[in-house]
């Protein structure tokens, strides 16, 4: 993870946008929400700030999508693919999605209050995958242009 930031930073130097499923936040929340405890410990709090600042200096948009427990549990039980709480009790898998969503919140909420950063946050219950789609495309047009960019920034807060 730690030079990860620094090869998106060369890759994305030419005005290119570049889009990162289950990149750093990803892993950030679930090393937190999954992770060894010690991660966790007082003495990690520096390894932790220092991951914040170069991911937050790192992306200029996070899209979040998220969905009601109930959608999410009936999603993970209806696929194909191979999942950890697949096969759970109920109990096991609303403490899995509640650790997850308490560990996201907390590393966005780091990463915004290191550098300013746009979060999209979609409800995928509620919404088309062509209505995300349009609304992130639009938002990524908008930080390409320097104008644009504080407008964007100002409506996403």
């Amino acid at each position: 993870m730690t030079g990860m930031s620094q090869v998106f930073a060369r890759m994305t130097r030419n005005g290119e946008s570049l889009l990162i499923d289950q990149g750093p936040i990803f892993e950030m929340a679930t090393l937190r929400a999954f992770g060894p405890e010690r991660l966790l410990a007082p003495q990690h709090d520096s390894w932790w700030t220092t991951r914040y600042q170069q991911w937050a200096a790192t992306l200029d948009l996070i899209v979040w999508l998220e969905a009601p427990a109930e959608i999410l549990m009936e999603r993970i039980r209806s696929r194909e693919k191979w999942h950890a709480v697949k096969d759970g009790s109920l109990a096991d898998m609303q403490d899995y999605l509640q650790r997850y969503q308490t560990a996201y919140e907390h590393v966005v909420s780091q990463l915004t209050a290191q550098h300013s950063i746009a979060v999209l946050t979609f409800d995928t219950s509620t919404i088309s995958t062509a209505a995300i789609t349009s609304e992130i495309l639009d938002q990524l047009q908008c930080t390409k242009d320097p104008e644009m960019s504080t407008k964007a920034a100002a409506l996403a807060t």
